[in-house]
């Protein structure tokens, strides 16, 4: 909104830049690579003027409306939310009855947050839907030049309050490990306002703002743009649930064993009695070696798998693992004919092909005669008939070595590949 970035503000030409400027526009120059080649185009400022908007600034502005009064009716929900938190764990430690209450005003209040942080959360992915279809080639929305241009100014703003945030360090980095979140808290939402109006100064416009939600303390950073810690939000409150950006473990698709291995150390590592003197790394370890001494123990739904198969994506795993099961869907279905045309009942399908964009189920097993993830995948019904005929070798070992050999051959032949 704030550079009238839309396609209808979009000027691609220098001629035509040159002209507007002539007759007395005001333009914002976007300056990007593509292709190791500056790419330079330009748009329409709208210079706070209502009639000078593009169309993705105007239809932005009315949803940021729509979701700035969600999150005005949101906040003192969640400061409530906080509260009652706060209040059944004192009440809980000090051994006290008559919980009851609270617990069902909190489940009241926790509902209508959730439903209110739902709608202004969808309004978000809304708003940045816009932009991001205009850099999906494949979008009847795609627009190089408007995707650049929304990339670019990023990146800049990000720079420039970086800058101001480093150069204003020495006095925040005292006092932030003075007092901790309390001083943090305090910091952050002073330099918040500073930020802002630096902002609206070298923008010349209100719309572009750096917002501040809470203090995570403590925190854990995974890797870029991945982190999870406990959230302080109007005041310090060690009781809140972990607040987790991007790390694997809320993935779509992971297992669920996976999700309560990665949630397990997270927890240890948020701990803040004294005991808890080990590094994450000694906390991975101590974790993973109690998940290998119970491994046994896991149950295959635990460790099931779900991945989407998207032929033009090129995602190398996935892919693989269609084409191994093409090839074996192939053989099964011949086979199946064959046994048809002799009188007999053929093996049940093990092997049927996901529909272009659809979820499957898959388990990662061991294979000797290969490291690659997609030689690895099965499907979870394989894998039990495979356990299943273990089991049947070692209790009773009634089949003869040629029909193991041949149900092996159908559910997981691993070295029949191209």
């Amino acid at each position: 909104m704030t550079y009238n970035l839309s396609p209808d503000k979009i000027i691609l030409s220098r001629e035509h830049a040159e002209s507007l400027k002539e007759s007395g526009k005001k333009l914002h120059e976007i300056n990007f690579k593509f292709n190791s080649r500056d790419i330079f185009v330009w748009s329409i400022e709208h210079k706070n003027q209502a009639e000078m908007k593009g169309l993705y600034p105007k239809v932005l502005e009315e949803l940021l409306i729509r979701r700035n009064s969600l999150k005005s009716r949101l906040a003192p929900l969640k400061n409530k939310k906080e509260e009652l938190e706060k209040e059944i764990s004192l009440a809980e430690a000090r051994g006290k009855d008559g919980t009851d209450d609270l617990k069902s005003e909190y489940s009241s209040v926790s509902f209508i947050v959730t439903c209110l942080d739902a709608k202004q959360l969808a309004l978000k992915v809304y708003m940045n839907t816009f932009y991001g279809e205009a850099g999906n080639s494949g979008s009847p929305f795609f627009l190089r030049a408007l995707a650049g241009g929304v990339t670019s100014a990023g990146q800049r703003n990000i720079k420039l309050i970086a800058n101001l945030v480093r150069s204003k360090g020495k006095d925040i980095e005292g006092k932030y490990w003075e007092k901790m979140v309390g001083i943090s808290m305090e910091a952050m939402s002073k330099l918040r306002g500073e930020v802002n109006d630096f902002l609206r100064e070298d923008n010349g416009s209100p719309y572009l703002k750096m917002a501040y939600e809470e203090v995570l303390f403590l925190v854990v950073f995974t890797g870029k743009k991945k982190y999870y810690g406990i959230p302080h939000t109007n005041k310090p409150n060690f009781n809140n649930k972990l607040f987790i950006r991007r790390v694997e473990i809320v993935k779509q698709g992971q297992s669920k064993y996976f999700r309560e291995v990665g949630k397990k150390v997270m927890d240890e590592s948020m701990r803040l009695d004294n005991d808890n003197t080990r590094t994450l790394h000694q906390i991975v370890d101590d974790v993973l070696k109690e998940t290998i001494n119970d491994i046994s123990q896991i149950d295959f739904n635990e460790v099931v798998k779900t991945a989407v198969w998207k032929p033009d994506k090129n995602n190398k795993s996935v892919q693989r693992f269609i084409s191994r099961m093409q090839d074996r869907h192939t053989r099964v279905e011949a086979d199946a004919k064959r046994r048809i045309k002799k009188g007999l009942t053929p093996e049940p399908y093990l092997y049927e092909i996901p529909e272009p964009g659809e979820r499957f189920e898959y388990i990662v097993v061991e294979s000797d005669s290969s490291q690659r993830v997609g030689d690895k995948m099965e499907y979870p019904e394989v894998v039990r008939r495979l356990d299943d005929l273990d089991e049947d070798e070692e209790d009773e070992d009634e089949m003869d070595e040629d029909e193991v050999s041949k149900i092996r051959d159908a559910l997981a032949q691993k070295s029949a590949e191209k």
